[in-house]
């Protein structure tokens, strides 16, 4: 399965934009369009997060002006950290058609299909013997009723344990929920106790190591 996203790179004024260097300016507009009547404008600078990502300065959400007006269920659905990765992706792949392009890369409209690679994890934590799923808070899911007493008995080192947060964190990732925090939400946990989870999955090899790293924006995510 993969996701198909309408892109264009916007100056100031929200107009194409207007840039010859293959380097995109700092920080530089993103607009995707998402959801069929809404657009994100994603001010992107080259200073990345702790995690590695191109750092957002500012977020505009707008509606089409025949659209119904942006409401707080489209801001909290938007998945953000989702489009963050295709921006950054879409500012990686323009970097290096500019090379060849120059000012025409970046004000060409970009049409980025991606992957679509959310967790299954539902299907992990029906495998781990795990209770369900809890869906009826909303569109994000919580644990199941004595999910976070179990993975408690067991342990945070114990491989089921391990397993779990580590899918936790993935679908918090790919649902542009703040990873560390969605897993504290997820399990009724304390924000410490869930601190303490991740970091014994990343020492188990269930997650990848945290660094710190600059990137370059020629690079891509990969």
């Amino acid at each position: 399965m993969s996701e198909t996203y309408s892109i264009r790179f916007v100056g100031g004024d929200g107009q194409p934009l207007v840039w010859s260097r293959p380097d995109p300016p700092d920080p530089v507009g993103v607009e995707i369009r998402f959801g069929g009547t809404y657009r994100a404008r994603l001010w992107l600078s080259e200073d990345t997060d702790d995690a590695g990502r191109l750092t957002v300065r500012r977020v505009d959400v707008i509606a089409d002006d025949d659209g119904p007006a942006v409401g707080t269920a489209v801001v909290r659905d938007m998945r953000l950290g989702h489009l963050l990765d295709v921006a950054a992706r879409a500012v990686a792949h323009t970097a290096g058609a500019a090379v060849q392009d120059g000012a025409r890369a970046w004000a060409a409209p970009l049409s980025l299909t991606l992957d679509a690679t959310e967790p299954d994890l539902a299907g992990v934590f029906d495998s781990l013997g795990l209770p369900a799923l809890d869906w009826s808070s909303g569109s994000l899911p919580t644990a199941g009723e004595g999910t976070a007493d179990t993975l408690r008995e067991l342990g945070p080192s114990d491989a089921v344990t391990t397993a779990a947060v580590a899918a936790i964190f993935r679908y918090a990732s790919a649902n542009g929920q703040p990873p560390s925090g969605f897993v504290g939400a997820f399990l009724g946990i304390p924000q410490a106790t869930a601190a303490r989870w991740v970091a014994a999955a990343r020492e188990a090899g269930a997650l990848e190591p945290s660094a710190r790293r600059r990137r370059e924006w020629s690079g891509g995510r990969g």
